[in-house]
């Protein structure tokens, strides 16, 4: 089950995936539509349609020596 949260003028849904706690920006600052997104969040979740797309890990390489300190741009997404 999803709950609403407000944090400033947003809301967002704050649900659980595989038992971690995931949190959603839900677009709006009316009370009444973040309801309905959130049922539409919950409903979805229930028929198990809810994907948990964002990756979990990200790991950092670096280029050139193994002693060197200075991380590169280059980012590797690790999904479990």
């Amino acid at each position: 089950m999803a709950s609403l949260k407000k944090r400033g003028k947003k809301y967002y849904a704050s649900y659980y995936v595989n038992g971690r706690e995931q949190r959603k920006a839900l677009d709006t600052e009316n009370y009444q539509v973040a309801k309905q997104r959130l049922r539409n969040l919950d409903s979805a979740q229930s028929r198990g349609v809810l994907d948990d797309t964002l990756p979990r890990k990200v790991k950092i390489f670096s280029r050139g020596s193994k002693s060197s300190c200075r991380p590169s741009r280059k980012l590797v997404f690790v999904r479990k």
